[in-house]
């Protein structure tokens, strides 16, 4: 009789949770067992014994969750699992101050020093928590013990003190990560000027805006502004950085009057990176700054430090840079390096020249932000629109956040985004406001209507009296049923001077729209713009982050991290799995004889061929040079070897036809079966190459499963 799904799954939620609440609960145990007067048992032996086991236990628990943390950000942002490590680790040390004397024990303040590092680690609510836990298990040990009215005072003062070290410590951090790239700034003005400093740079990229900030009110607008910009490029080059594998990734300004450059933000995996300028008039950098292209160099046949912004010489091998561009000017360069000994690819420096696009592009909304707030009160609403459009990065949020946020500015009573497909010249109504009206996804062509001229020649069109008009001109398409359209108001969507579609506004007033409402929608559309082209390049970088540049196919480094979460769903639910490990035969004598272009054509060739041939829920990756690997999931080993046998006989069918004549590329096979061969998944990896190299012994172009040498 089979069960209920939705009960099991309540029931495994149930069970789960009372896992996670497990230790905590053990905790708890403890420490009433400590208020009860354990420590103080007469049979003392006891008491040790308990304590000891509580403590080992309490250190294990918390190198677990320490590694799981470590494997999985998501185990970081469990707050149970963030309280936990402190509440247990406190409560087994009070166990040992209780058994050596109480609250005079040489041993109490460890509880201080413990309370410190807790807060250190920890992030600002499970740091809250783990402090309400300490004071109250402080000031309940003598009210348990019958001390606490003698010594109220004392008792409460050692709750405060908890209090304190805890909220110190934790306060001490968050000054810490103010000053981060700038330890040797510790005054507070000194920091502000530092902030005022950067905004003055980055402020350079827009003509005529003002080199001082003045009040202090605009002092901290600017430190406001270069915190959200340094947080952006933070993400963008940790995003940039795990796909080159960088040593580091570093983001130099630069001053044109002083010929320098400064380090201005940098995710490093060295302490020899400097906070100050040095010159770029030397070095592989002049380069960048005075021609305004990138460059890729080999570092090894330098002896000394030409780079500038390493303390000493770092042993790095390859360097790639490239400007940061505005208006056609160099305002500073995006630096990446690495110490293994492997060339930047084409792939990577594509890359860095999109990441650095994207910082100019962020750092120039930005500037426009604080120039909008420092001078235009009436645009605050503007502000605050613009800043929701900053934090999204997904296209549909971007949509639909920009028709929310724009509806604030003036209650419009209809509002659609349409973007423009050059390749089909047609435009698609991809975001609408209200949702309701039915337009959504809408697509129309030709160049009668009014959004066709406004993309075409870049300029907004107002209509203050749209309905009066002699002869109402088509908005959208010719057969569009728009009904009480009083004002108009289209503003062209711009990303680096290219029209990509426009901002329909439709008010049922006349004259809803001023000219002061149509520079702001202006202001807000290229907003809008940018924040959908941003997408694009996060998307697109993520893209990159897991995908084989040259065949498209998945990474090794992304079937790895897939193949742990497959494995562990296969055992869940007892489910077989084949891994296939497949490797083209004599592939260095292909590119050998007809050159490597066309060994990247069978490459890619062959990786199209396989994609094509397998199913949604399959996971195939390139794993090296000719090597794929692939995973047939809910596949039994000899479903496995007929569909081996399939693709092998598909590359066997491909031809090649080159100067030197034609050829065929053959593919040998080895598959390894879960859990009939391993239930590891490095063993696993094994057998199936283990199973390759017998295919490759006898004789090539055959599949071999493991579970029958």
């Amino acid at each position: 009789m089979k069960q209920n799904p939705k009960r099991e799954n309540t029931a495994r939620s149930i069970r789960e949770g009372l896992l996670r609440l497990a230790p905590l609960f053990f905790a708890l145990v403890a420490a009433g067992l400590l208020l009860a007067g354990l420590a103080e048992h007469e049979n003392r032996t006891l008491s040790a014994i308990w304590i000891g086991i509580f403590s080992v236990f309490a250190v294990l628990r918390t190198i677990q969750l320490f590694l799981k943390r470590r494997k999985n950000e998501k185990e970081d942002r469990n707050f149970i699992r963030a309280v936990e490590p402190g509440v247990l680790l406190f409560t087994a040390i009070f166990c040992w101050v209780g058994f050596s004397g109480g609250m005079d024990s040489a041993l109490f303040p460890l509880l201080y020093v413990a309370v410190t590092a807790i807060a250190l680690f920890s992030r600002r609510e499970p740091t809250a928590a783990f402090l309400a836990y300490a004071v109250l298990l402080t000031l309940a040990y003598p009210l348990a013990r019958g001390t606490f009215d003698a010594h109220p005072a004392d008792a409460l003062g050692r709750g405060g003190l908890m209090l304190f070290f805890g909220a110190l410590r934790w306060l001490a951090l968050r000054i810490g990560y103010l000053s981060e790239n700038t330890p040797e700034s510790s005054d507070p003005q000194t920091i502000l000027g530092d902030l005022e400093r950067q905004a003055r740079q980055f402020r350079k990229m827009e003509p005529g805006m003002p080199e001082k900030a003045g009040t202090r009110a605009r002092r901290m607008l600017e430190a406001s502004s270069v915190f959200e910009i340094r947080r952006a490029m933070q993400e963008l080059l940790s995003l940039l950085s795990t796909y080159t594998e960088a040593h580091s990734a570093v983001v130099l300004w630069y001053d044109r009057s002083r010929k320098t450059l400064r380090v201005t933000e940098a995710l490093t995996n060295s302490k020899n990176v400097v906070d100050r300028e040095f010159p770029s008039e030397s070095g592989p950098l002049h380069a960048v700054v005075t021609s305004a292209s990138s460059i890729r160099v080999n570092c090894s046949r330098w002896q000394d430090n030409p780079f500038g912004y390493y303390r000493v010489r770092e042993p790095l091998f390859a360097l790639c840079a490239t400007p940061i561009l505005h208006h056609k000017r160099v305002h500073g360069v995006l630096v990446l390096d690495r110490t293994e000994e492997r060339e930047f690819t084409d792939e990577e420096m594509e890359a860095v020249k999109t990441a650095a696009l994207q910082i100019s592009r962020m750092v120039a909304s930005e500037n426009l932000l604080s120039r909008l707030e420092r001078n235009q009160d009436d645009y605050h609403r503007l502000t605050e629109a613009s800043k929701e459009l900053a934090k999204t990065l997904e296209r549909d949020e971007v949509l639909r956040v920009s028709l929310e946020t724009s509806h604030t500015i003036i209650p419009y009573d209809l509002g659609a985004i349409v973007l423009f497909r050059p390749e089909e010249r047609a435009y698609e109504v991809v975001a609408v406001w209200p949702p309701e009206s039915g337009m959504q996804g809408a697509t129309f062509f030709g160049e009668n209507n009014l959004v066709d001229w406004v993309v075409r020649k870049n300029q907004a069109l107002t209509y203050p009296d749209f309905a009066n008009l002699p002869k109402r001109p088509t908005i959208f398409h010719p057969n569009e049923k728009l009904d009480n359209v009083a004002s108009l108001l289209i503003v062209p969507l711009n990303v680096q001077a290219k029209t990509e579609g426009a901002l329909v506004l439709i008010h049922g007033e006349a004259r809803a729209f001023t000219d002061d409402h149509q520079h702001i929608f202006e202001i807000l559309a290229n907003q809008i713009a940018g924040s959908l082209e941003n997408a694009r390049m996060i998307r697109k970088l993520e893209n990159m982050a897991i995908s084989d540049g040259l065949t498209g196919l998945h990474n090794k480094r992304y079937f790895n991290e897939r193949m742990d979460e497959i494995l562990s769903r296969a055992e869940r639910y007892e489910q077989k799995l084949s891994l296939m490990m497949m490797d083209l035969d004599h592939f260095k004598k292909i590119n050998d004889t007809y050159g490597h272009p066309v060994g990247d054509l069978v490459l890619r060739e062959v990786s199209k061929t396989l994609r094509n041939s397998l199913r949604k829920i399959d996971l195939l990756a390139r794993y090296g040079g000719e090597e794929f690997v692939l995973i047939l999931d809910s596949t039994a080993g000899d479903q496995a070897l007929l569909k081996a046998e399939e693709l092998r006989e598909a590359v066997a069918d491909l031809a090649f036809d080159t100067d030197l004549g034609s050829f065929h590329a053959h593919m040998s096979v080895g598959i390894a079966v879960f859990p009939d061969d391993s239930r590891h998944k490095e063993e696993l990896l094994e057998k199936a190459d283990v199973a390759l190299y017998q295919s490759k012994k006898a004789g090539r172009n055959r599949t071999t499963l493991y579970g029958n040498l």
